[in-house]
């Protein structure tokens, strides 16, 4: 797949932040302050968003067994659920796929995108002086690429 680029924006503390939909079954959330976070090791969200997406506590242990997400020197309870995320909602194209992201009672001000079933999917570039980021996918990429609309309709390719 070609490389695509995304814009991005600066938070407060001038950090990247991107937008981002996570979506499960008939419910989705667009996020527009996403922080770009390749020190952490899985995408996280809060979580009053996973009772936004209909998804039970019970189901927050995708990967068998309990973690704790260390949040300013505090263990906080976090639960993992498989989800779809889209990225580049606001651009020509977009990029989707199925991931498992964690959802946590820590006081987190902004969601993070970070290693596990996300970057770790692309080869990503910051082009800081055009507030763009550039993502190729990788062949560990399992999602889509969709194309902008058509007269007939949105084109969807599988990934490689």
């Amino acid at each position: 797949m070609p490389i695509r680029r995304i814009p991005f924006y600066r938070d407060r503390n001038s950090r990247p932040t991107i937008s981002l939909s996570i979506f499960r079954q008939s419910r989705d959330c667009t996020l527009d302050s996403v922080l770009l976070d390749t020190g952490s090791f899985a995408t996280i969200f809060p979580w009053v968003l996973s009772e936004d997406l209909g998804i039970s506590p019970d189901k927050l242990n995708a990967f068998g067994r309990p973690f704790q997400f260390w949040w300013r020197g505090n263990a906080w309870p976090i639960g993992y659920a498989q989800v779809g995320l889209e990225l580049g909602r606001n651009a020509d194209y977009r990029f989707k796929w199925n991931a498992k992201v964690g959802f946590t009672t820590a006081p987190i001000r902004t969601s993070l995108f970070g290693q596990l079933n996300s970057l770790e999917l692309f080869d990503t570039s910051i082009l800081a002086s055009e507030q763009t980021l550039e993502f190729q996918p990788t062949a560990r990429f399992n999602g889509i690429l969709a194309f902008p609309a058509t007269p007939r309709g949105i084109v969807f390719l599988q990934g490689d």
